[in-house]
């Protein structure tokens, strides 16, 4: 698959609720699990401000949140690089903070 448009050039999975897969191409780089988009949430999509799709395990139920690195410490990081694109969030737990992973955000 392919994304030959500049307004939509990334490639984006969504599963319907058969469990069917599809591409699409987005506006905005996608990054998610299989397992949530697949197993737990499948016709779920999120966009916009709220755009990983997550699972709630109290609620039982699919929600939609902000990307976590959209409000570190009130810095908002992007990735400006189309080498790059993605913005992916993680917590090192080699360098702590007290007691708390220092989150890491990179393109």
């Amino acid at each position: 698959h392919r994304c030959p448009t500049p307004f939509f050039p990334f490639l984006k999975f969504v599963f319907d609720e058969g469990g069917r897969m599809s591409c699409e191409c987005s506006s905005a780089p996608f990054y998610g699990t299989l397992h949530i988009s697949k197993d737990l949430c499948p016709g779920y999509v999120c966009e916009d401000e709220y755009p990983v799709l997550d699972w709630d395990p109290e609620g039982e139920r699919c929600i939609c949140r902000r990307h976590p690195c959209s409000d570190i410490n009130g810095f908002r990081y992007e990735c400006r690089s189309p080498d790059f694109p993605i913005l992916r969030y993680r917590q090192d737990v080699s360098e702590t903070e007290g007691d708390k992973p220092v989150p890491i955000c990179e393109c």
